[in-house]
């Protein structure tokens, strides 16, 4: 296994001469130490079948499905689908298009993520990522005193797509948003965690998701929320992978957020939600 610099700009490290299909553990704590320390890796020219992908998860960790069925493929439990095909029979379009960190609004979230596209268009599509962690070095002292000091809500419910099942009940925005809270209660995350592997200290907040800094006043924390995300989202932060045929990246959701960028004609995705069996940050309790 060769690892070289990655080729989503300055993030990441793409890992060569590399068959997923037949890793062993000794390849496995190769893999996981890379993500550990460079947040992202690459993989080119892998051909797995949906099982195979399954099986390759399985060998990093403990898969997480996602909490809502309809995202779920059918046959394969675990994996995520993510299609805009005219004629698709799984999953869901239009995911991921604001910034965010994979179940962020869980006690526990995700890890780990790994993304392998199925069918890719002719044209462009990209995926965009933050690394939080150099995000919360440059900081401005002002906003560093906040996040250093505070908690944060990660609430779903606006992210919620509805379904047809929810048009057929003719169900109220409000009806959404109580069913939304009931299933998925918005949990208190630190700001700034600490990596339990690179020790790393990593600004955890995402406009997908946060909605509210605790202990601030409501004026006082959407000024604030502001003002971060305004400087989260700085053009010189934004590091964007656009897509080759065959290839497959695997993230640390501790260190990067990311969204779905530029897309022109209809696209697959396959994803892996992983638990690496270490704790997503350093203190967390999920009990």
């Amino acid at each position: 296994m060769e690892i070289v610099k990655g080729s989503c700009e300055t993030l990441g490290r793409e890992l060569r001469d590399v068959n997923l299909n037949l890793i062993d553990q000794d390849a496995v704590r190769e893999i996981l130490a890379a993500i550990h320390e460079h947040s992202m890796v690459l993989f080119t020219d892998q051909h797995l079948t949906v099982r195979e992908f399954r099986e390759m998860g399985l060998k990093l960790g403990a898969i997480m499905p996602y909490p809502d069925p309809r995202y779920r493929h059918p046959e394969y439990e675990g994996v995520f689908v993510s299609s805009n095909e005219k004629s698709r029979g799984m999953g869901m379009a239009r995911s991921g298009y604001f910034w965010h960190s994979d179940l962020s609004f869980m006690r526990k979230p995700q890890p780990l993520t790994v993304l392998f596209p199925r069918l890719l268009p002719e044209a462009t599509r990209e995926t965009l990522f933050i690394n939080m962690a150099d995000v919360y070095d440059a900081m401005p002292s002002h906003l560093r005193e906040i996040v250093d000091n505070h908690t944060a809500e990660h609430d779903p419910v606006l992210r919620y797509k509805v379904g047809q099942s929810d048009v057929d009940a003719h169900l109220d925005i409000g009806e959404l948003i109580d069913n939304g809270r009931r299933a998925f209660p918005a949990p208190t995350h630190p700001c700034v965690i600490t990596h339990p592997v690179n020790k790393r200290r990593c600004l955890y907040m995402n406009n997908g998701f946060v909605t509210k800094i605790n202990g601030l006043k409501h004026e006082e924390s959407q000024a604030a929320l502001k003002e971060i995300f305004e400087f989260i989202n700085r053009p010189e932060h934004v590091h964007t992978h656009t897509w080759g045929p065959d290839q497959m990246i695997m993230w640390d959701n501790r260190m990067l957020i990311h969204r779905a960028g530029e897309m022109v004609g209809e696209a697959t995705f396959f994803r892996l939600g992983i638990d690496d069996l270490v704790p997503f940050y350093e203190g967390i309790v999920t009990e």
